[in-house]
């Protein structure tokens, strides 16, 4: 039987998951052995290939291959085709191509997810076909379409995006008793994801997700730096920096501290600098002082998400933990503070989207091509019924009532149980008019300067016809959150269809198969 696949393209650290013979998720360890692979690319101009993974991590602090190495990108994804730089460094003196490729990060993306694939085959003993990827809740079009590329761009047949608590709630389902209002509380490397969703024995019922891009365990890793320079600076009464190449090696430095204080909560970081060397105490009190303002905004999101359905923290069964930054005991502290319980969690927070993933692929591929998956498997697929919902809204720019301004008028609003599709009818508003702008908006104001346009083009009408001739509009969104638009003038039958599944406008994108070993 083909191999499926459920890839988590984590900021920090992705993995993969097969569907195995019986219809269980299983992790794929890498090359090295590892079930995660650290999301870091680093280039040599006399390579042949990139390195990718712990190998790319490493080189993260030597000053001779700093200013080639790469990692966060995930996190600029809504800017996909701009050339990255990491955040916060100086940007001119980074490597900008590689091989005739910007480095952007649909490009590093795709290296990450073939080096996956490639190692994941490997292991198996035969070539993957069909992947599900994960992206968070909250991802916009652009993003998506991003994520899409990518996967094209490493030559992968992606058969479906997943939301990351998604994937989370189908896992989290397989393994243990869930039922009623579930919590499920995503915070990994760079992002964050709160979600609420509702299960009833094998019933999965997405209601509203919200999500942070800008906010991870990276962002603790910063925080301590910063505690730790100014322990250091006022103890030896001089700096302890010296360039951009010591501000990553004491951020790695940072982050094992981090992961240390999760199991002792007492550390020291031995710290040598141009002042000397000292031993800087740290404990898990000043952690979570450290992170207070991180702490703040996630409590923010948790009770927004609550509110925006109008939920209580005691309507919550339980809270489910996903991603490597909940093994910080403050982020356990505060979830139980503010949902007046303790979280659940399981001991492989990082893999647990991966699984999901790849669970939601045989789903997919159980309903289209079920001779891939063999009769146990099947079985197994069958008894999972998932519904998803809109990510954000979509609607269509048009005059107001009065006629004196354009509004963002929303079809589909933000948390509609898909599949859907929604119809409405508008009028030309003037005489003699010859054409109209199809136009897609997403978001969720009124205000159309505060969304986001992703796609308008005309549509030509016949002259000479009064004003008020009916136009209507229709929006479909599928279970696989593909949209497809149809503006149609009723007149005449005219019809402009947009289809805005990601990666619809067609394969493009550069094959990487020359970059990395198969």
């Amino acid at each position: 039987m083909a191999k499926v696949a459920g890839i988590d393209l984590g900021t920090t650290f992705p993995a993969i998951a097969i569907l195995n013979e019986v219809g269980k998720a299983e992790i794929v360890p890498n090359r090295d052995g590892d079930r995660i692979t650290p999301s870091a690319v680093s280039f040599d101009l006399d390579r042949e290939r990139p390195m990718v993974g712990t190998e790319a991590k490493n080189r993260r602090s030597d000053e001779e291959h700093r200013l080639k190495t790469f990692v966060h990108f995930k996190r600029s994804m809504n800017e996909p085709d701009q050339v990255y730089t990491p955040h916060g460094r100086s940007s001119e003196n980074y490597l900008r191509s590689f091989k005739g490729e910007e480095i952007t990060p649909v490009f590093l993306s795709a290296l990450v997810l073939k080096k996956l694939v490639d190692d994941a085959s490997h292991h198996c003993g035969e070539r993957i076909d069909d992947v599900v990827i994960s992206v968070p809740a909250y991802f916009a079009q652009i993003q998506r379409e991003g994520t899409m590329r990518a996967a094209k761009m490493a030559g992968l047949n992606v058969i479906d995006l997943v939301n990351e608590p998604t994937a989370a709630a189908i896992y989290y389902t397989t393994q243990r008793e869930v039922s009623g209002k579930i919590m499920i509380f995503d915070l990994g490397g760079g992002t964050f994801d709160v979600t609420i969703l509702s299960v009833a024995g094998s019933e999965v019922e997405i209601l509203t997700s919200r999500g942070d891009s800008k906010l991870g365990g990276t962002d603790f890793d910063t925080r301590i730096a910063d505690v730790v320079k100014t322990r250091y600076e006022t103890e030896r009464n001089g700096p302890l920096i010296d360039g951009d190449t010591n501000i990553e090696l004491l951020e790695q430095d940072c982050e094992n501290l981090k992961k240390r204080l999760s199991k002792v909560p007492q550390q020291k970081l031995p710290m040598s600098g141009a002042s000397g060397r000292y031993a800087c105490p740290f404990t898990d009190a000043d952690l979570e002082q450290t992170i207070a303002a991180e702490l703040s905004r996630i409590e923010l999101l948790m009770e927004a998400t609550l509110d925006e359905i109008g939920l209580k923290p005691s309507d919550i069964s339980q809270t489910l933990l996903v991603g490597g930054s909940t093994r910080t005991p403050a982020i356990r502290t505060l979830v139980e503070r503010v949902m007046g319980k303790p979280p659940e969690t399981a001991p492989n927070v990082d893999e647990i989207v991966a699984l999901g993933a790849a669970i939601r692929a045989g789903i997919h591929v159980n309903k289209v091509s079920p001779n891939k998956l063999t009769a146990a498997a099947q079985k197994a697929m069958n008894s999972f019924d998932v519904v998803d919902i809109a990510n954000v809204s979509y609607g269509t720019l048009c005059l107001n009532d009065d006629g004196t301004r354009r509004v963002n008028d929303i079809l589909i609003p933000k948390n509609t149980p898909l599949p859907c599709e929604v119809s409405k009818t508008y009028y030309t508003v003037s005489d003699g008019q010859e054409s109209i702008n199809c136009n897609v908006t997403q978001g969720e104001s009124l205000y159309e300067d505060l969304v986001d346009l992703i796609h308008q083009e005309p549509l030509s009408l016949p002259p000479g016809r009064p004003r008020g001739q009916p136009i209507e509009v229709t929006y479909s969104y599928d279970a696989s959150q593909i949209m497809h638009c149809r503006f149609r003038d009723s007149g005449t039958g005219t019809v402009h269809e947009v289809d805005l599944s990601p990666g619809a406008e067609g394969d493009d994108t550069d094959d990487l198969s020359d970059l990395l070993i198969d």
